[in-house]
């Protein structure tokens, strides 16, 4: 009797609690899969109108989000995320950490796990796009949580911070030294006698190494500045380091895949480095640094990873053996790893010795600069990150060269020393390599 007379309470207590264990998500969504996820969260970017940044509105940033979107899609093994356990996405967020670089990550048809993931760390992707990768899963499962097909978060997971992992590239680089900085700046682009071997002459002698040394930036992505990249933000003349969708004819592409914006040093302008920029505008030219280069399209058809792109002409004429600029001024010697691409690692490390009010610039705005995906606490905030106002403030820091300091401007230094050779120089490459006309 005493039994009968509670079953009802019992059962009642089941039916509650089988009601508050069933899933709360909409039903259409039971099949979803990341990329849904990602889909739904970047609908939702273009529909916010009051948004002025996003995926939505970036192309660049947006295709290779939506690569990640692929990528994060098989690490979870294609799962639609309401059945992922808790070990399910710790799985992917490791398998993250070991994934193949240059591999194709496919919804239709599923690309398997096991054909993204290596354990040769030469094989491996950087630990730049690993951290861009983590950085993106998590925002992913931020917005499935907030549709609520999981109630896991990236903090109830073991996400160790990524070790620094050199590739082959990029292992044994060092920093130019004072000294050679100095030479550099006064070699015989900038002054002195011209040598009688050199037949032709193109602007990006002359700006690729300056822009280097007071932006850091990767070789590739000074060579295929776009003319439109150039642009004032919050006041500032900045160079926009951004990447374009993969199959965009000479798609321009950032390592880590996103844009970033670097404030233009104002010794680069008082070298007339805006007035130039708006010589070709004026001329047309779609790329900044164009005349004299040539794109070199992406091995084995890999658009998601060009790793040729503009910079290996640009790299030939400062380091190839032995008639490049760096090897003629003794700078590039064999196995010592100075290169165009040393101009990255003299920025890092004079910020890194930089000191304002005694105090060490905060790494988030080194990173910021030079576009390492964020490596401290701070800089890994759902946030705006360094402002413009910042990171020049930042690259004021940076020592002056006195060979730099020496010099007048690229109309004097370079176009009225070279004259006659460099306009035909230009003349003729544009009509060899003619390209499609910058948009008014």
């Amino acid at each position: 009797m005493v039994l009968s007379s509670i079953r009802p309470v019992l059962d009642g207590a089941s039916a509650v609690e089988t009601t508050q264990s069933a899933p709360s998500f909409d039903r259409a969504m039971a099949d979803w899969t990341l990329y849904q996820v990602w889909q739904d969260q970047l609908e939702g970017d273009r529909a916010d109108s009051s948004s002025s940044g996003g995926q939505a509105n970036h192309g660049g940033t947006l295709a290779e989000r939506e690569r990640r979107a692929r990528v994060m899609t098989v690490l979870t093994q294609h799962k639609p995320v309401c059945q992922l356990s808790k070990q399910d996405w710790q799985a992917a967020y490791n398998a993250a950490r070991t994934m193949k670089a240059g591999a194709n990550a496919s919804i239709d048809p599923p690309t398997p796990l096991s054909e993204l993931l290596t354990n040769d760390r030469e094989e491996m992707i950087g630990h730049e796009r690993v951290s861009a990768l983590i950085g993106s899963m998590k925002q992913i499962q931020a917005h499935a949580r907030f549709l609520d097909l999981t109630t896991i978060r990236p903090d109830d997971l073991k996400i160790k911070p990524v070790e620094k992992r050199d590739t082959p590239r990029t292992r044994g680089g060092q920093a130019f030294k004072t000294e050679e900085v100095e030479a550099i700046f006064s070699g015989y682009i900038y002054q002195g006698l011209l040598p009688t071997n050199k037949t032709k002459a193109y602007p990006f002698w002359y700006w690729l190494p300056l822009v280097g040394y007071f932006t850091g930036a990767r070789t590739n992505e000074i060579a295929q500045l776009d003319t439109t990249d150039i642009r004032v933000i919050d006041g500032h003349p900045c160079f926009d380091f951004c990447p374009d969708p993969p199959n965009t004819f000479e798609a321009k592409r950032i390592k880590t895949g996103e844009a970033r914006q670097v404030p233009i040093h104002p010794r680069l302008i008082e070298l007339g480095f805006l007035e130039y920029a708006e010589s070709q505008r004026l001329s047309k030219q779609k790329k900044l640094f164009g005349d004299g280069l040539t794109y070199l399209p992406p091995r084995e058809g890999k658009t998601d990873h060009n790793k040729e792109g503009w910079a290996k002409s640009a790299s030939k004429f400062f380091n190839e053996t032995p008639g490049g600029y760096l090897v003629q001024i003794g700078i590039h010697k064999s196995n010592d790893g100075k290169s165009l691409y040393s101009f990255r690692h003299t920025l890092e490390t004079n910020l890194s010795n930089a000191k304002r009010n005694g105090e060490s610039l905060d790494r988030s705005v080194i990173d910021a600069i030079t576009g390492h995906a964020a490596q401290t606490i701070a800089g890994k905030h759902y946030d705006d990150g360094a402002t413009v106002q910042q990171k020049l403030n930042a690259l004021l820091l940076i020592p002056m060269p006195d060979a730099i300091q020496r010099l007048t401007s690229y109309q004097a230094d370079f176009v009225n020393r070279f004259g006659e050779t460099l306009l035909k120089s230009i003349q003729s490459h544009r009509r060899r390599r003619s390209r499609p006309a910058a948009k008014p």
